[in-house]
């Protein structure tokens, strides 16, 4: 039975989103991995009826345009007043303050959670307990199964949902219901790109190589040990046993900033100021230039109104928040203007990666990594 992508020109520009595939009336779209580890839609083409629901729903041809958004984002550095919320956040514990606001109507929550084998996987949460398997940056790339179905039937039975995903996956889910909702709320994050789940997993067994240890309990990308700006990978075993190691002495962390992304991420056109989700969130990271009073090892976030859904929620909300006005100006970063550049090493990495394994690939490129990284 012959496949083939697509079109020729989806696989350098796919997000990998799963809309198409969703929204395929025939079931004759399939994701399918490729050699470097990122999934891409392929189609039997024999049982295509032509409909070109896939090209409608693809975030790629085009957007769907929320009518309450805002000419000009409300932008505030902010963080969760309650500390230990804070503390357990990737940056100043916005998220929780959301999910709290939803659960407490009734509503539902979807977020992104690591399943038993640590594959990051797109859920739904109807507790705090389940949200709380949100909490914390996942870099590498979601697999939202069936969640755009999902928040669809919900929708449709009346339910405040709240979506929270990358900008891409974002606009999938508003082509893939084909309108806004009233109870619907989305947040999308100020993406850097989305790491190989293929190569993290090969990541994963070289650091349980190292620890002897394959019994894996939890995982946290940005840990706050070492303090919010000097974040850590912290593993933790069943049996007690911990990886840690920072940002500059990681081998993923080298590897996640220029050169194991999705290729659509280093031409991504959602990399601007003008967002996709109702809310967007971000690390502040120019916290100490703009307003140092504010800086400490805590986490601090910036928060996007974009919609005037949220600023409805913001007011329904922000008692929970310590928060301050901020311009556009004093919060540029380099996502919210471009994608994240290339490296000239990458196409070098996933040859080598493919043919001598992921320990050869880093030992031979970690000097270059280093200075790369330190650029």
């Amino acid at each position: 039975m012959e496949e083939t992508y697509l079109t020729t020109k989806c696989k350098p520009s796919c997000y990998g989103c799963k809309g198409c595939e969703l929204a395929c009336p025939k079931k004759c779209i399939n994701m399918k991995s490729d050699e470097e580890g990122f999934w891409y839609p392929e189609i039997r083409q024999e049982e295509c009826i032509n409909c070109d629901l896939c090209e409608k729903v693809c975030p790629i041809n085009g957007r769907y345009m929320k009518e309450d958004f805002l000419e000009e984002a409300e932008i505030y550095a902010t963080y969760n007043r309650d500390e230990e919320k804070r503390i357990i956040s990737s940056s100043g514990g916005m998220f929780i303050i959301y999910a709290e606001h939803i659960l407490d109507q009734g509503g539902v929550v979807f977020g992104v959670s690591f399943d038993s084998s640590f594959k990051v996987m797109h859920k739904e949460a109807l507790t705090m307990e389940g949200v709380h398997e949100f909490l914390g940056s996942k870099y590498t790339q979601s697999d939202v199964g069936e969640v755009y179905k999902d928040v669809k039937k919900y929708l449709g039975e009346g339910k405040k949902v709240l979506f929270s995903g990358t900008p891409c996956q974002v606009a999938a889910l508003y082509n893939y219901l084909g309108k806004d909702h009233e109870n619907l709320f989305t947040i999308d994050l100020v993406c850097h790109g989305v790491f190989s789940p293929k190569v993290f997993n090969s990541y994963l067994d070289y650091v349980n190589k190292k620890s002897d240890n394959y019994d894996i309990k939890d995982i946290k990308f940005r840990s706050k040990l070492f303090g919010w700006g000097n974040y850590c990978m912290h593993i933790e075993y069943k049996d007690g046993q911990k990886y840690i190691e920072k940002k500059l002495e990681d081998p993923f962390y080298l590897l996640y900033a220029y050169i194991a992304l999705r290729p659509s991420c280093y031409e991504c056109t959602y990399s601007k100021s003008k967002r996709e989700a109702d809310v967007s969130i971000a690390d502040y990271w120019r916290v100490r230039n703009h307003k140092p009073h504010l800086y400490d090892l805590k986490g601090l976030s910036l928060l996007f109104n974009n919609s005037k859904k949220a600023q409805k929620v913001f007011e329904q909300t922000s008692e929970k928040m310590m928060y301050e006005r901020c311009t556009l100006e004093e919060v540029m970063q380099r996502n919210l203007e471009a994608p994240t550049p290339k490296s000239e090493m990458r196409d070098e990495f996933f040859e080598s990666y493919n043919k001598e394994g992921f320990e050869k690939t880093v030992e031979k490129m970690w000097d270059r990594l280093i200075d790369q990284f330190n650029k």
